[in-house]
Order: C-alpha cells, then structure tokens, then sequence
C-alpha cells in the first residue's frame, strides 16, 4: 500500500475544512486531534504488518485507539471530539482524493483509492468505552483507582530500560507530580524552574495550565539529564522538549506508556487485566496507574484533597474524593492496630 506523508496530508486535510462551515475553534480542535491520530497510527503501524498506514485503519483499529486514550484518563468529550476528528479527516480525504490539486493524494495506487472510500468511524463499534460517564468515573473509575507502593516505584526505577537516566527522571516525576502521560511529554525546558523545582504544566486535555514542585532528591537526576545526558541525543539541540529520543524531538504518551511497562515487565510486578480487538494485551502498570499512585501517596502523607485536586488539574473535587476509596486498607488496618477497644484495660483502684 502506498505510503503518504502525514505532515503534507495533515496541512491538506486543515485547508480543507477551512474552507466549511465550522468554526476557527473547531479547526484548531480538529486539527490538534488529527495529528495526534496520524502520529499513533505511524507509530501502532511501525513494525505491524496488520496496519500499513492511515488508510489501512479498521474499525476495530480505532476502536483499540479510543479505548486507549480512555485508559489514559482522557474525558469522555475528549474521546468524542477524537472520534468525530477522525470522522471528519476521513470524509475530507474522500472529497479530496479526485482533486488533482492535492498531490500527497492524487498519485495513490488504485487499491489505497479503495481504502480511502470506507471510512472506519461509520463501523465503529464504541460499546466498550463508556462515552456517557462522568468526568470522574473516566478518570478513575468507580472503584479505587489502581496504584503502586513505593517499593513498586523503585522496582520500576531500577529496571527501566535505556536511556537509563531519563527514563528514571520521567518515572520519579511522575510519581512526584502527578502529571499525565501527555503533559509529561509536553514539558519544555522554559516551562522548569529548576531554582525553584518548579514546572509550569500545559495540559491538551483541559486546555490549562497549573504549577507543580518536585522535590529536592530530584535535582542530581534532572541535573545529569538536561546537562549531561540529552545534549548527546540528536534532536535535542533544536528540540524544545525536556523528554527527547534518538528519533525524535519529544518523547511521545506511547512511547512513555511503552517504557512503564516494560519496567514493570522486567521487575516482575505486571499484570494482565484484558486483550483488545487487536489481540494486544492490556496491563495494570502504566503511565496513569503512577498519577494515581501520587494522589494516593498524598493522601497518606497527609494533603488535604483540595490540594490534590489543584496539583492534579481536576475541574471537579469529586474527582479527586474517589482517591479516598484507595485508603479503605488503611482505615481497616488502623481500625485493627490502634481503634477504640485495643487500648490496654487498667483495673479501677479501689
């Protein structure tokens, strides 16, 4: 199947719908929404026989993507505008393939045409994603959310795979922030203060930005990284983004996620929870399992949740009150060791 660019792609699909009715801030939506899809697909399709570029995308390939995002801790709205993005991208390509002047899509062979002609959101089956839940329960469940200890944080730490120190650098800071998989990701040189330890977070999600700190035992790894370590990756020199690769200049959710699990994989503290439609299995250590496990480990260090909901960029305190079903143990345990009724009984004197 031949391959198009994304980028070329990309800038034709935008002046596409520049051209509709929709308007400027539906645009940018989509647009961000899109190239966020384009770089999973090139990502998903790198080693995939099953999926050969955006064109080769199924129903139940995009079904997988969505379920992702909704694991990550992406809202239900957010889900639904990547779905109708998509939608949107699809039905442009298919206006536009007969249009000579788009060349990215004038020279494609006559079976990526086909393709091009199904679009994978009419068949798209969402019943495994709940589109309809509350901002809260798409973030953590209902249920307590899933977490780690920190001995299990340090198992993760001490078997990251290379770029040893900046795979601990992202690992540590998670676990110290709370941040998302994406807004890690998204953290640029200028956005630290490292006088401060402090990080100006931008959030694709919510469309914000908040403060978070890091505290002082971060300072050597963050240190050996910015100055040491990454001006030796190649696209660090004209990459704004904390977190590079080899291959490119920002780190990406997929990429990090990837690396989480393999740690957890290689400490022998992974577990299976379910396998998609593309036979992939889905596991219990990832990326958002760490931002769970920094509002639990607030909790037993004694924040109050309004400072939680604040760090963590929650609209809604009720999102963040869930995190108190995770101390359910504790409660039962201190019930046990030191509740009303363990106290030594002292005979009256008489």
């Amino acid at each position: 199947m031949t391959q198009v660019d994304h980028a070329d792609l990309l800038e034709a699909y935008v002046e596409h719908i520049e051209g509709t009715e929709l308007s400027d801030s539906t645009v940018v939506r989509y647009e961000n929404n899109v190239k966020q899809y384009l770089e999973w697909v090139a990502e998903t399709s790198d080693g995939n026989p099953a999926l050969d570029g955006v064109f080769d995308v199924n129903p139940e390939t995009l079904e997988s993507h969505l379920r992702q995002m909704s694991q990550d801790g992406y809202a239900p709205q957010s889900i639904k505008l990547r779905r109708a993005s998509v939608k949107s991208f699809y039905d442009a390509c298919q206006k536009l393939v007969n249009d000579q002047t788009v060349t990215v899509l004038a020279s494609l062979e006559e079976e990526t045409v086909e393709q091009i002609d199904q679009n994978p959101v009419d068949d798209l089956d969402t019943s495994n994603i709940d589109l309809n839940s509350s901002k809260r329960e798409a973030e953590v469940g209902d249920d307590a959310p899933p977490h780690i200890q920190p001995a299990d944080k340090e198992q993760l730490v001490e078997n990251v795979p290379w770029p040893r120190t900046r795979n601990a650098l992202i690992i540590r800071l998670l676990w110290q922030t709370g941040l998302r998989a994406h807004e890690a990701c998204n953290i640029t040189l200028g956005a630290i203060d490292r006088s401060k330890r402090q990080i100006t977070v931008r959030s694709d999600k919510t469309e914000s930005t908040r403060k978070v700190w890091y505290q002082s035992s971060l300072e050597n790894l963050m240190e050996l990284w910015i100055e040491v370590e990454r001006p030796g990756f190649k696209t660090a020199e004209d990459s704004p983004y904390l977190f590079v690769s080899q291959k490119s200049e920002q780190v990406s959710p997929d990429q990090l996620n990837h690396m989480i699990r393999q740690a957890a994989e290689e400490a022998g503290i992974q577990e299976s929870e379910y396998t998609d439609q593309m036979g992939r299995t889905k596991h219990k250590i990832h990326a958002h399992v760490l931002r769970h496990s920094f509002a639990v480990q607030a909790l037993r260090n004694g924040w109050n949740l309004e400072y939680i909901r604040q760090a963590m960029g929650h609209e809604e305190l009720d999102t963040t009150r869930v995190y108190l079903d995770a101390l359910d143990e504790d409660l039962r345990e201190a019930f046990a060791e030191k509740g009303p009724g363990t106290e030594p009984v002292r005979k009256s004197e008489t």
